[in-house]
């Protein structure tokens, strides 16, 4: 499970998880991803999936979402009914989350979880920044630094990443 999954989503998180997905599946394990994409012009909550190897499919789920405070990330129930469904069909043995973002933190799983802790997301009120609202770098997690930053954090979007989204909205209908 991962907030995005190559070949649509490629940083560092998602080329971790697509390296291990792909050296499981060639040691004959069956692999299922659950990953949040961006699409839009899509519907939200809408799904896809795709066999990406041999034993390796992933079924991405949009989230169109560009940012939200904290407090609106931390659950999704339509997330959270989404997975639930896919893990009454794939039936896994092990769920292995890489990152949450986009997703929710209450998913729940019928078996074990591992968590891979990739960045700072998972712990840093800051959006995973690990920076202080003057921009001073955090020495790390603490509840008296980190409550202002959870009150305070909000997703601020610049000109150009406002103009790219919107041209990405009405050209998706177009490119599909």
């Amino acid at each position: 499970m991962s907030h995005g999954f190559p070949p649509r989503e490629s940083a560092g998180t998602e080329q971790h998880a697509d390296a291990l997905a792909r050296a499981l599946a060639d040691r004959g394990h069956e692999v299922h991803v659950f990953a949040a994409t961006r699409a839009p012009g899509r519907r939200q909550y809408s799904a896809t999936e795709e066999a990406l190897a041999p034993g390796l499919r992933v079924t991405r789920l949009v989230n169109n979402t560009p940012g939200r405070p904290l407090s609106q990330a931390e659950r999704d129930p339509a997330v959270e009914a989404a997975f639930a469904a896919l893990c009454a069909r794939w039936r896994p043995d092990l769920v292995h989350v890489h990152h949450l973002q986009f997703l929710s933190s209450a998913l729940r799983a019928p078996c074990p979880v591992a968590l891979t802790l990739h960045d700072r997301w998972h712990w840093c009120a800051a959006g995973g920044t690990g920076l202080h609202a003057a921009g001073q770098p955090c020495p790390g997690p603490d509840p008296a630094r980190c409550a202002p930053c959870a009150a305070a954090w909000r997703p601020v979007h610049g000109g150009l990443a406002r103009g790219l989204m919107g041209l990405a909205g009405a050209l998706a209908p177009i490119v599909r």
